[in-house]
């Protein structure tokens, strides 16, 4: 049974970034597909020519929290793992 998660990435000041992604309810499988995806989206952030500034990667830990009808699940499944 497929589930859809929130991960929560911290750009520290107050700055957050948000993926969405729908996993198998496995934990081990969650935190994998977690990392695969964050390390996606800071691949695509690396690799734009951006004229003002360097894009700077989240902070380490990313928060993985399920996600159903636009909104986290009150007493759903919740984890953190490091991506880096």
């Amino acid at each position: 049974m497929k589930k859809e998660f929130q991960i929560v990435q911290d750009y520290g000041s107050g700055g957050k970034g948000f993926l969405y992604i729908e996993v198998d309810v496995a934990e081990e499988n969650l935190k994998a597909k977690a990392i695969e995806a964050v390390k996606e989206d800071w691949n695509k952030a690396k690799s734009l020519k951006l004229a003002l500034h360097t894009p700077t990667p989240c902070r380490p830990t990313i928060h993985i929290r399920e996600y159903a009808k636009g909104g986290v699940v009150r007493g759903g499944i919740q984890t953190k793992t490091k991506w880096r």
